[in-house]
């Protein structure tokens, strides 16, 4: 079984997100098609032990539910087989093999499929709650189950969706005897009739587990469309699984991946989900999918017009209802109420090996994609300090592969359930897990741990005044663990019955941090901006100098600020997620991208073999200040979607890593192209010609630095006939060529972005880009100061 790495392009954002300023509706919508396409052709495993996956962990728990499901299944067949007119509906969708030719339905519009599929579904209820309440004994008290129903209204754009899209219908966890008519099984003539305690006769309402509380809709966004609101409609944040409908069973290619478009929103409006179900469903073919953070897992085809078929279905349902919370993707630890928008978060710390329980305030950051990192992030009170201001973060980070085979190594015969009750007696997190340079990638430790590097960083540089509130403190942060589980929640644990351990694993981390920082949009001048990115490339240097750590992700969601006063801001570089040493040697591995195209440098978009240094990250940074000062820095100065596109950026986020870079060393290839394509199309605002200077400045001193050799200048290789040009005028020795180059099939050949990352180069060009940008921080301090003197 393979399983693929994570498509940076595969990373959809929400539809009023920066990132998106330079694409239409039309394009975003196309953009969307295209990764759900690449997405199923590359992460889509297929026939996986999807039906499995809902068992319930607990074995008396899923006795019993194999015995509902027993029960449940015959039931329906004595229904299908005799053609009782009281399941007409439902029969006509999957009663198919006692159908002659003539009788089979001929679905002339999906719609016409969805109240037949919706009726097989609420009966399958029915029968459940029935069987259940059976079985249970005096002795054996009653199995709580929760109620899976779909939604009264089909075919309709969700609440919580950023654009027009309509889902088929969605199933939702629901009472049995809710008061709210929309969250109530129609109860009929045609309901099961079963004997309570007392023997009196009526119709189930058999209770839900409410170990699941779905969480508020996130923090308001100003949406393309604003769509009536309709009382039966889907509400995304309520939502356990999409079902996506075809006619056709030829139709599946293209069911999975209308399901890929829509289960993002899934991730984007509910707080507490870690992976997703979904279901597809072309004329009698039902695939239940599971969304990891890497790949689409679908199972097996199930035939509902055969009774093998059904059979899995069902059993598949059964355990639905009846299985952990965790098992369908949501998470324990996120307990938040979406009436009173409150609740609690619990950040486990693996350094003093306690849980921290913080109370829910805000949401600051939702997941807006199907793959990655699903990075969250809260705005908390610590419950001791009142009023205090907390942020939390969430991530499934990097990690290591075989978590459990680890433990077990470093920790034997320890059960750690057992430890979940007692705190203090937890192991130390995994990720501390010592690795070998000599192991494979699947077996030894990521060095990546971003709990970690605070650590080290709050230690080494938390004292240095000039630094001080410029990174994140760390309070509290470990891996999360997920009760009844028996080690910490990776993707190795929750897929563990999909798959024997993901190429690309990841492990669920959690960060209590100050301060509390707003976004780089919100600033309110290119003067405070300009303050704000010096401050963060200053600290930027200092934990790459003194830690040894290189953030790799610079972008404008990673760079955000602080306000001291409303003329003094401070500039905060968060989310070392992607970050890793420089002072370890590496085992050889396949190059890795990192970041958001439309920021990452060339050497990173090209995945190429040159060492990652700080110069990628300055380069980075000058591609935040291009697309801020052509787009705007905020949205008062932000220009339409339809100016946005025309923008030689818009092509910096383009359709993979290739064309990106290729559109993007275009663009810097020589000072007057840089000028004419970029910083031309600056805006012309206030302050936005000081934000071209700075930018050429620095474009100039990372890829043409006047102190360093000719070879290192540039975006391109330097060929064989340019070597010979400078040999001929003497502008560079042979001895010098000879050092630098590599001789392939079309001669010697010198890369200026390995000149570069030579450590005597990079250090040079480093310190002539902070003396660039500490002129430009101390300008636009005085710049500020002489402007509010007038005020």
């Amino acid at each position: 079984m393979t399983h693929t790495s994570t498509s940076l392009k595969a990373r959809a954002t929400h539809a009023n997100a920066k990132l998106n300023i330079v694409s239409t509706n039309k394009e975003l919508r196309e953009k969307r098609e295209a990764e759900a396409k690449e997405c199923v052709e590359d992460s889509l495993v297929r026939d996986a032990a999807v039906i499995d996956a809902a068992v319930p962990r607990d074995p008396d728990t899923a006795k019993f539910a194999s015995k509902v499901a027993d029960m449940v299944v015959k039931q329906l067949e004595t229904i299908i087989s005799t053609k009782d007119m009281s399941a007409e509906s439902f029969i006509k969708w999957v009663g198919q093999d006692t159908q002659t030719e003539s009788d089979k339905p001929k679905w002339q519009r999906e719609p016409d499929m969805y109240p037949h599929i919706s009726s097989f579904l609420q009966r399958v209820q029915e029968y459940i709650s029935a069987a259940a309440s059976s079985l249970s004994t005096e002795t054996q008290p009653i199995q709580q189950a929760r109620t899976l129903m779909t939604y009264e209204g089909a075919d309709k754009n969700p609440t919580g969706s950023d654009d027009y899209t309509r889902i088929d219908f969605g199933i939702k966890l629901s009472e049995l005897n809710s008061d709210s008519k929309h969250e109530t099984l129609q109860q009929n003539e045609n309901a099961i009739p079963i004997a309570d305690a007392a023997g009196k006769v009526g119709v189930s309402t058999w209770p839900i587990v409410k170990e699941h509380m779905a969480p508020p809709p996130p923090p308001p966004l100003h949406r393309r469309h604003s769509p009536k609101t309709d009382s039966k409609k889907p509400d995304y944040k309520h939502i356990l699984a999409i079902v996506e409908a075809k006619r056709f069973e030829n139709d599946q290619t293209n069911a999975f991946e209308q399901l890929f478009i829509y289960n993002r929103n899934l991730y984007a409006n509910q707080l507490n989900r870690r992976f997703t179900w979904g279901f597809t469903v072309c004329n009698s073919i039902v695939h239940a999918c599971v969304f990891s953070h890497n790949n689409i897992f679908a199972s097996p085809a199930m035939d509902v017009s055969e009774a093998d078929g059904r059979r899995r279905f069902v059993n598949l349902l059964v355990n639905m209802a009846f299985c952990e919370t965790d098992m369908l993707g949501y998470d324990p630890t996120i307990r938040i109420d979406p009436e009173q928008h409150c609740g609690e978060i619990d950040v486990y710390d693996d350094s003093s090996r306690q849980v921290h329980t913080y109370k829910y305030i805000a949401t600051l950051l939702s997941s807006t994609s199907n793959f990655g990192r699903h990075t969250r992030c809260y705005l908390c009170e610590d419950p001791s300090i009142p009023g205090s201001s907390i942020v939390i973060k969430d991530a499934w980070a990097h990690g290591i592969n075989s978590a459990s085979a680890l433990v077990e190594e470093r920790f034997p015969g320890l059960n750690i359930s057992e430890q979940l009750n007692e705190p203090s007696a937890m192991p130390v997190a995994f990720k501390e897990q010592p690795s070998s340079s000599n192991a494979p990638f699947a077996q030894r430790a990521d060095d990546r741990d971003e709990i970690k590097y605070m650590r080290e960083i709050s230690q080494k540089l938390g004292d240095d005044p000039e630094l001080k509130g410029k990174f994140p403190m760390l309070k509290h942060g470990g891996i999360v663990h997920i009760p009844g589980i028996n080690t910490a929640d990776n993707t190795a644990t929750a897929f563990e019955r999909l798959t024997s351990g993901e190429t690309h694993h990841r492990v669920h981390r959690r960060i209590a941090m100050t301060p509390n920082c707003m976004p780089l949009q919100n600033i309110k001048s290119v003067d405070k901006l300009i303050v704000v990115v010096a401050d963060v490339m200053i600290v930027h240097n200092a934990i790459a100098e003194r830690c040894s750590i290189l953030h790799r992700d610079i972008s404008i969601y990673n760079i955000m600020y602080t306000s001291i006063s409303d003329d003094i801001v401070r500039g905060v570089l968060v989310d070392f997620d992607c970050a890793k040493r420089t002072d370890v040697e590496e085992a050889a591995l396949r190059p890795e991208r990192t970041g958001t195209f439309p920021y990452m440098s060339i050497n990173n978009l090209l995945a190429s073999n040159v060492k990652r240094t700080q110069l990628d990250d300055w380069e980075s940074l000058l591609y935040v200040l291009c697309w801020l000062g052509t787009t705007g820095i905020n949205k008062d100065d932000e220009v339409t979607y339809e100016e946005a596109a025309k923008l030689a950026v818009a092509k910096w986020q383009g359709a993979n890593a290739e064309s990106v870079a290729l559109a993007k060393r275009g663009n810097l290839s020589g000072p007057q192209v840089f000028e004419s394509s970029i910083l031309s199309e600056f805006l012309d605002e206030s302050g936005y010609g000081i934000l071209s200077d700075l930018a050429y400045s620095l474009y100039m001193s990372l890829f043409f630095n006047k102190s360093i050799s000719v070879l290192a200048h540039g975006v391109a290789n330097n060929t064989t006939r340019i070597l010979k040009s400078y040999e001929d005028s003497n502008v560079v020795s042979v001895a010098e060529i000879d050092k630098h180059a590599t001789v392939g099939t079309k001669g010697r050949v010198v890369d200026p972005f390995a000149v570069r990352a030579k450590p005597e180069f990079e250090k040079k060009i480093v310190k002539d880009l902070l003396e660039i940008i500490k002129k430009a921080r101390t300008d636009a301090l005085l710049r500020i100061k002489e402007y509010n003197s007038l005020l």
